[in-house]
């Protein structure tokens, strides 16, 4: 009977300090970007640790409707593999490449972060939902000195005409 007893107050003890070990928080700018095709498009965000004790922030898992690619590169360079007790960083955490290829359309994703009290902690920390609105591509747009050069020019033609007319 003891037994059953410290087996239960273990176990309440290490689910109790598994929940409350990592209270992590993951907020993008915007969590809704705009991109052309053939670009890339960055989430800037906030991290921030709400806890007693530091938390390890071992990696991420990106999923994004193809053909976008995801780039965790900013993550891992911007933000410290521990998040101290009440520390708050806000930085670039993902990139979205775009392929040329890309029909427009709205398209989701989920980044999850993954850490904990260890370094090999794995577990969810922290999960954002994002889009990235593909735009249409359009053709070449001329630059407007260029459309008040070609104006300018069909004046001064016009004002020649005129003249040799007389």
């Amino acid at each position: 009977m003891k037994l059953k007893i410290a087996t239960l107050i273990a176990t309440v003890l290490l689910i109790a300090g598994t929940a409350s070990a990592t209270p992590i928080t993951l907020v993008f700018d915007s969590s809704l970007l705009f991109g052309l095709p053939g670009t890339t498009v960055t989430f800037v965000g906030t991290v921030a640790d709400a806890g007693n004790s530091p938390t390890f922030l071992n990696g991420d898992d990106v999923t994004v409707a193809p053909p976008l690619t995801p780039d965790d590169i900013p993550f891992f360079l911007n933000f410290p593999p521990i998040l101290g007790s009440l520390q708050t960083v806000h930085a670039p955490i993902l990139s979205i490449a775009i392929p040329a290829i890309t029909p427009a359309g709205l398209y989701s994703g989920t980044l999850h972060l993954t850490g904990g009290t260890t370094a090999a902690s794995l577990n969810v920390l922290a999960t954002q939902s994002f889009a990235v609105q593909v735009q249409a591509a359009s053709g070449p747009v001329p630059e407007p000195i260029t459309g008040v050069l070609v104006l300018s020019g069909a004046a001064v033609a016009a004002v020649r005409r005129s003249r040799r007319r007389r």
